[in-house]
């Protein structure tokens, strides 16, 4: 494995990064969640692949079975040619190359060259030594729900110590998405197979019914076969629990009659306007969104794929069903395009408030406006680091306190103390950058800059307010200053901004700070 010194330092990402992530992810799994095209999902994982980990190139090799056993099958390839892997076209699995093979777990080695689970295999054993350098690897398996191997995501630069243990957490999310999108076309192929076979002979059409009930009824997705009539004639459990209906129920008029009559507006749908049983006239598979209306009268969105069933001749005879509830994948899109824009809105405040600091902030020279403006950017950084981690919904009061005492003195030195108390998003940046600037002075002037100083910070709420109280000691005696610099003005209307309060007393013994403000 290489030095540390070797390897190139990986910052944490951006929050631009994160929201270009962000999108990918979105638009990978919307994919994902409606295409039953198994090539086009698969390479829309590995392009995603290659842009989330900034891979130089990613392919997948499917499980396969040759003359020689288990070998894996190049199905897809992003940032590379193809005549790369020509001298490898089923490539074994091997401890490095492949150990996802047999779904062992995921590999991330910082330079697979020198990766010690290598053995004496010498390098590149098993990869397409000579046509693709790879140093930085990272494979992931695509496991289905029944836990089969399909086959393994692999990710490789020739820069070494590229892949972070996040990359790994997203891909196998991906890889996930695709395992379950890849089960669903087989589910989709399988059904659609069973109808088929359905004309050639009655007894085979009763065991293959058998078959096909027993894999539907365990299927999490909803599954509607509907004869040249546009009657239902078979639904899944899925499909029951789906629609509050039992097959029985829906005999004797098309199924759109039953769960897709209305509109949400209460107006008739009529069934010539319905893009599901368009796919019987058309003979065409249609995909999309509608809104089906629940036995109990609510209404609920769906994704569906209606594709028309054909017999020996092509003449087609019905039309296979497949629908998934959309309510909570509404509901999340909805969370995330209300979370954009607070980034979005949170990004624009905090650079707002970085011109004001750059702008106001003085200092005698240039070295001391570094180091003062660095430090009041860094106390804004870590409030945006804290909204985030709790998706913008605000604040611990506790972790803005500790962090910022811990960015200026050991832990030692200071004492906090006061009940949980959550502040809003709203409150929680003007709050860190307050205590940074009472840490700062208490750093520089105050009860932290001697030797055995401290601080201690404790609160109280009381009636829906916080009274938190700072208090420094062992510091020089203190006197009140002659003026109000910058720092004390930013305070105030920091606390302005806030909607609270802040009083001093310039003790000799140490510095007082009392700051009132309410819980929203």
């Amino acid at each position: 494995m290489p030095n540390e010194s070797e390897l190139p330092t990986l910052e944490r990402p951006s929050l631009a990064e994160e929201v270009d992530a962000l999108q990918i992810i979105n638009e990978t799994g919307a994919l994902i969640a409606s295409q039953l095209d198994l090539e086009k999902v698969v390479r829309a994982v590995v392009d995603a692949g290659v842009q989330l980990t900034g891979a130089e190139f990613g392919a997948f090799f499917y499980n396969v079975l040759d003359e020689n056993g288990e070998a894996l099958l190049l199905y897809a390839l992003s940032g590379a040619e193809p005549e790369a892997f020509a001298a490898y076209p089923h490539p074994r699995a091997t401890p490095v190359f492949a150990p996802t093979f047999h779904g062992e777990g995921v590999v991330r080695s910082d330079d697979i060259t020198r990766d010690p689970r290598y053995g004496k295999l010498g390098p590149h054993y098993g990869m397409p030594a000579g046509h693709l350098p790879v140093r930085s690897y990272l494979a992931v398996p695509v496991v289905s729900r029944s836990g089969e191997v399909i086959g393994g995501l692999f990710f490789g630069h020739a820069e070494p110590g590229r892949f972070e243990p996040y990359h790994e957490r997203v891909m196998i999310g991906i890889a996930a998405q695709a395992a379950i999108s890849i089960d669903n076309s087989r589910l989709y192929d399988q059904a659609r197979a069973e109808l088929t076979r359905r004309r050639t002979a009655e007894q085979s059409l009763r065991e293959t019914d058998r078959r096909l009930k027993a894999v539907l009824d365990n299927a999490t997705v909803a599954i509607f076969l509907m004869d040249e009539r546009q009657h239902c004639i078979y639904m899944n459990a899925a499909a029951e629990a789906l629609t509050g209906y039992r097959l029985e129920e829906t005999t004797g008029r098309p199924l759109h009659d039953v769960i897709h009559h209305k509109r949400p507006d209460g107006s008739h749908f009529p069934i010539d306007e319905c893009a599901i049983d368009r796919a019987l006239p058309e003979n065409n598979r249609q995909q999309g969104e509608e809104v089906f209306v629940h036995r109990s009268g609510r209404f609920y969105p769906v994704a569906f794929t209606a594709s028309p069933v054909r017999d020996e001749a092509g003449v087609t005879i019905g039309t296979v069903i497949e629908v998934r509830d959309i309510t909570q994948e509404k509901r999340d899109e909805e969370t995330r395009t209300l979370l954009m824009r607070e980034v979005d809105h949170r990004a624009r405040n905090a650079l707002a408030v970085v011109q004001s600091l750059v702008r106001l902030t003085a200092a005698p020279d240039l070295q001391s406006y570094r180091e003062v403006l660095l430090g009041r950017i860094s106390a804004l950084a870590r409030a945006q680091g804290n909204l985030a981690e709790r998706k913008w919904e605000g604040a611990a009061l506790h972790d803005i306190v500790c962090e910022e005492l811990l960015a200026l003195c050991p832990r030692e030195s200071f004492s906090v103390e006061g009940p949980d108390v959550q502040l809003n998003p709203d409150q929680a940046q003007p709050a860190s950058m307050i205590i940074h600037e009472l840490a700062t002075n208490a750093f520089k002037h105050g009860g932290l800059s001697q030797p055995g100083g401290r601080v201690d910070v404790a609160w109280s709420v009381i009636g829906g307010e916080v009274h938190l109280e700072w208090r420094e000691s062992g510091g020089p005696e203190v006197r009140e200053p002659d003026h109000r610099g910058f720092g004390s003005r930013l305070i105030h209307q920091l606390a302005q901004q806030a909607g609270a309060t802040i009083s001093k007393i310039w003790d000799p013994a140490g510095l007082k700070a009392r700051i009132q403000f309410r819980i929203h």
